[in-house]
């Protein structure tokens, strides 16, 4: 007895040294990933500095004119899709614009950590373990595209699905759901569909699949009562938190009613194997670096042994914690919507793509809580690969991140040339091929001071806060959105000042080094040549990684005939 006890105790003291050692390495993973937010001057996402411009409108809007004359504030929309941008403009108020984003995207890491975990432990003992998976899966693709409001969403859906586990799964009597926890149920319901609309979604998905093996073995295990008596008795428990869910109902409903929106999507069609792509291949890890889809094979082939392990473990010892069943069902869920569902909802895109995201989520925390105990060095080698693998593509990514911040710093110089007050047309003549495209919205790294940003694209979508007024709005009178964001652009400079009020003090012309000069070839054009006639060269730049920036402002004279020779 005196061995075993011994034995007990040396095991006991190994999974508490153990539990120590990855709390500590999930401490030192969220340092590592916030740590390029703070190294390098600017973050390389897409939508970012659209972003950043459009919350410095909502943060100064009543105190800057220009704002005033170009903008109007909607303070709320029914479609969701705006608790970051309010978050990213108070912030912005007491903070320079690049110092908020830092901000920003530091606390959504650390989110994503704290609510990985939170979720893992209403589901698994060995939580400390397998939250390092974090370390992987929130830098990805989305944070980079400028995604944040579906990024914060996913931290929130975790937390809420992590809440509802531990009042269902840590319940083994009936009884019923108090005020109290229907009511938090409601405003995480409320919190996640004003941050994005498909996590809600995927948020009462999860709510009712992990609900129904409860409802399950309630009505099976009836004793003497009827099946029909039983079932009625044990449905609204499963019924009442699906319903405190679906408050936002009420805001679809109204969106839907004054939504003229035209699906992206249109028309468009995807085989098969390319749904079926987006999930197994984990692109939504594909981010800026070249090595991001052999990390992503990697991350692929771990998670297949550790299921291979679970599998073997589960038939040959007869192990196996059955509640992780509806996880794993949870997890099969997301794949098929991923595969089967549609991938645009009105103007909202990407939507299989998310839907993988959560797909692979769920599917570690099946991996964490499939089996009732796992052996100490199989944890620690999934741990240590999971680790391993986020650091080297953390490292991965740095050149590249180092590179593009060399394009970035040339924007922010040419916009030390831009008055206050003014308003800049971004145009670019020749796009590079990225799956992450910094540049795209550059007007917002222009300068922190008040400008207005005339292919503002947040501006024309019914679900930003920010608007173009009536009367000085771009689109169409200066060219459609599609257009403008051409490469080669079209765009009327003269019929937009005619038609409206509005102006365009400045124009930057932008082309990557991908078309070998042939982008600025175009201002020689005559087409060209007369929409820049009233401009003259400021300031002009090139860099490998944006490649040439030509800002042209209104000459005072109001001739530019000059400036066709540049």
């Amino acid at each position: 007895m005196s061995a075993v006890a011994t034995d007990s105790r040396q095991s006991l003291s190994a999974r508490t040294a153990d539990r120590r050692l990855w709390r500590s390495a999930l401490v030192l993973l969220i340092i590592l990933e916030c740590a390029p937010f703070w190294i390098f001057p600017y973050f390389p996402s897409q939508d970012g500095p659209s972003h950043l411009h459009n919350a410095s409108v909502l943060a100064h809007y009543g105190t800057t004119q220009i704002y005033q004359q170009y903008y109007r504030i909607v303070p709320f929309t029914p479609a969701g899709n705006m608790l970051t941008q309010f978050l990213l403009a108070a912030i912005v108020k007491v903070a320079e614009p690049f110092l908020a984003e830092k901000l920003l995207l530091s606390s959504y890491i650390i989110l994503f950590f704290v609510s990985f975990l939170y979720l893992l432990r209403g589901l698994t003992p060995h939580a400390d373990h397998f939250a390092v998976w974090a370390g992987i899966f929130a830098p990805n693709w989305f944070v980079y595209m400028g995604f944040w409001n579906f990024s914060f969403s996913v931290a929130f859906l975790l937390l809420t699905v992590g809440y509802y586990v531990r009042q269902v799964w840590g319940n083994h009597s009936e009884r019923r759901w108090t005020p109290r926890q229907l009511i938090v149920l409601m405003s995480a319901g409320l919190i996640i569909y004003m941050t994005h609309a498909v996590s809600w979604v995927v948020c009462i998905i999860a709510v009712a699949s992990l609900g129904f093996p409860k409802l399950m073995s309630t009505v099976l295990s009836r004793g003497t009562s009827s099946f029909v008596r039983s079932a009625r008795r044990a449905a609204p428990y499963w019924l009442l938190p699906i319903c405190a869910l679906l408050l936002p109902v009420v805001l679809v409903v109204a969106n839907a009613a004054r939504s003229h929106e035209i699906s992206v999507c249109s028309g468009q069609s995807f085989p098969f194997r390319d749904r079926l792509w987006l999930v197994y291949s984990l692109s939504f890890l594909h981010t800026l670096g070249g090595s991001d889809v052999a990390l992503s094979k990697v991350v692929a082939m771990v998670v297949f042994m550790g299921l291979t392990w679970a599998a073997a473990v589960t038939l040959w010892h007869r192990q196996y914690n059955w509640h992780s069943a509806a996880i794993l069902g949870l997890s099969l869920t997301c794949v098929i919507i991923a595969v089967a569902g549609p991938d645009c909802v009105g103007t909202g895109s990407f939507v299989r793509l998310r839907v993988a995201l959560f797909a692979w989520l769920f599917l570690i925390g099946w991996l964490a809580s499939a089996l009732p105990k796992w052996p100490r060095w199989a944890l620690n080698g999934l741990s240590s690969c999971c680790c391993g693998i986020a650091l080297i593509t953390l490292v991965s990514r740095v050149p590249m991140v180092a590179e593009l911040n060399e394009g970035l710093s040339d924007i922010v110089k040419i916009g030390e040339s831009v008055r206050p007050n003014s308003t800049v047309l971004v145009l670019c003549l020749g796009r590079q091929k990225r799956d992450v495209d910094p540049f795209r919205h550059l007007a917002g790294l222009l300068t922190p001071r008040a400008i207005v940003d005339l292919n503002n694209y947040e501006a024309s979508l019914e679900y930003f806060s920010t608007r173009f007024q009536t009367d000085r709005s771009p689109y169409p009178a200066l060219g459609t959105m599609r257009e403008l964001e051409e490469a080669p652009p079209v765009f009327d400079i003269t019929r937009y000042e005619k038609e409206t009020a509005g102006r365009v003090d400045y124009v930057l012309f932008y082309c990557s080094n991908d078309s070998g000069g042939a982008g600025m070839k175009l201002l020689q054009s005559e087409l060209y040549r007369r929409q820049i006639a009233g401009y003259a060269l400021v300031r002009a730049s090139h860099s490998r990684s944006v490649g040439d920036l030509r800002l042209y402002g209104r000459s005072p004279a109001g001739v530019g005939e000059r400036t066709g020779a540049q």
